[in-house]
């Protein structure tokens, strides 16, 4: 097991590498194993869990922080349970396609001209 960030990454590559070319018999017969930690740990209260990607601490971060909200823009509508749910997951991923730094902006100002 290593690190969770990129350099722990490295390192198992790394070791894998060399597990490969020094002793293939033992990848050939599958006693080579790798362990991903956990990349976030997450505590609400007296709970604690562990989340493997950034994408799922985002929706866990959402579930917990919707839990018992309400929105009422005044208008005679109230957004509460699944529908504040739904406008918020909405709202998020407009922001994350608008945002200068989504992937396709990026590749799109890497591209050479004509």
């Amino acid at each position: 097991m290593t690190d969770a960030d990129v350099d722990g990454s490295h390192i198992r590559t790394l070791l894998l590498c060399f597990f490969y070319r020094q002793m293939y018999a033992l990848i050939a017969g599958g006693h080579v194993y790798v362990a991903q930690p956990p990349l976030f740990r997450v505590r609400s209260k007296k709970d604690t869990y562990y989340v493997q990607t950034e994408e799922a601490m985002k929706s866990q971060l959402l579930e917990k922080g919707l839990a018992d909200a309400e929105f009422d823009p005044r208008d005679g509508r109230t957004f509460a349970g699944d529908d504040m749910k739904r406008l918020c997951r909405t709202l998020a991923d407009m922001e994350r396609r608008s945002s200068p730094w989504n992937a396709a902006a990026l590749a799109s100002r890497c591209m050479p001209y004509g």
